[in-house]
């Protein structure tokens, strides 16, 4: 798989936000700005999640898709254990970047976000998807795993979007 793109990782939390603005004052004001610089910068999708599928409101549990550099996620994680030491939950924090690539990231967990999210995991498919990444999949998965995309990607042919499937 190729490193010239952010990877894109998927957050879990049973922290709620209050529990979080509480303890900001843990961090220091360079962490701080840099939380705030991330979340100015960077493409992130928050959403509540039920344990089955996302809401806008309803849901125990913190669901955030994030497009971060892996030293950007890796100060996120130190962020989280700083601000929620002491408190009883969890923050889980996978990298779905492969999964997403290879088209294999089931989009219905976005409920009624699942037509936008398909859309931007295209976009991000179409940006940094390449040959060899199909040539990977074809030998982690089979050629039976090749989507039409990934086929046209093959042929240097421009890949269908989810907006022309409609």
């Amino acid at each position: 798989m190729t490193e010239k793109h952010n990877r894109i990782y998927r957050m879990i939390s049973s922290f709620t936000s209050e529990q979080s603005e509480q303890r900001i004052n843990r961090l220091t004001d360079i962490e701080t700005s840099k939380i705030i610089q991330i979340n100015d910068e960077e493409v992130t999708v928050e959403l509540q999640y039920d344990g089955k599928v996302c809401h806008w409101r309803e849901g125990d549990l913190n669901y955030s898709i994030l497009y971060l550099t892996e030293k950007q996620v890796e100060f996120i994680k130190e962020i989280d254990k700083k601000l929620h030491e002491g408190l009883e939950g969890y923050t889980t924090i996978d990298d779905i970047t492969e999964d997403v690539l290879y088209d294999r990231f089931d989009t219905s967990v976005f409920g009624f976000l699942e037509f936008e999210m398909k859309f931007d995991f295209f976009k991000y498919r179409k940006e940094n998807l390449t040959k060899d990444d199909i040539l990977d999949k074809i030998l982690k998965y089979g050629k039976e795993s090749l989507t039409e995309n990934d086929k046209l990607l093959l042929e240097d042919k421009q890949m269908i979007s989810p907006i022309d499937e409609i």
